[in-house]
């Protein structure tokens, strides 16, 4: 039996919303995945400019809390995650170092965290996992769609990720 990979850092860093990974989404360069998922909570340019240009991902990661959410958040939150995901293990070297965990669970621990993430990740209560962990299956998901050989084709998830990040309706 593998055993899960749960600390997204050291040798799984690249796992982590918090590593390197430049991405445009809508004009907008984004320095990694942390940056674009909070930025696209919001229609609101500005705000996304403000916060792709955070100097860390802790602070895109506070501007993104302090955002009035735009109203269909809930209902699209997990998919702009994947797409943002597909987007970032579209580079080759990374797609390479996804695989290389084969069939691993891949869950976000959150136990030591002072308010543990039970949405994005998990924590452990000694006997089992309790959460969501919506970050480790859409890394799942993704792992599993470049294994296959049917990841989504680079401009598909720029498509979607455009779509996702405008109004319902709203086209260039």
């Amino acid at each position: 039996m593998t055993l899960p990979i749960t600390q997204f850092d050291g040798p799984y860093l690249f796992l982590s919303n918090f590593s390197d990974s430049r991405m445009v989404i809508d004009d907008i360069e984004y320095p990694m995945v942390e940056h674009a998922f909070q930025a696209l909570k919001t229609f609101d340019r500005a705000k996304r400019l403000e916060i792709a240009n955070a100097p860390n991902p802790s602070r895109a990661k506070y501007l993104g809390r302090c955002l009035e959410l735009r109203p269909d958040w809930e209902r699209v939150k997990v998919q702009v995650m994947l797409n943002l995901l597909r987007k970032k293990f579209g580079n080759a070297h990374l797609a390479g170092r996804l695989l290389a965990t084969g069939d691993a669970r891949l869950i976000e621990d959150t136990t030591r965290r002072r308010r543990p993430d039970v949405i994005w990740g998990a924590r452990w209560d000694g006997q089992q996992w309790i959460g969501t962990n919506y970050l480790g299956r859409c890394l799942e998901t993704v792992r599993l769609e470049i294994r296959n050989g049917m990841p989504p084709p680079p401009e598909m998830v720029d498509e979607l990720l455009l779509k996702l990040s405008r109004p319902q309706g709203v086209t260039a």
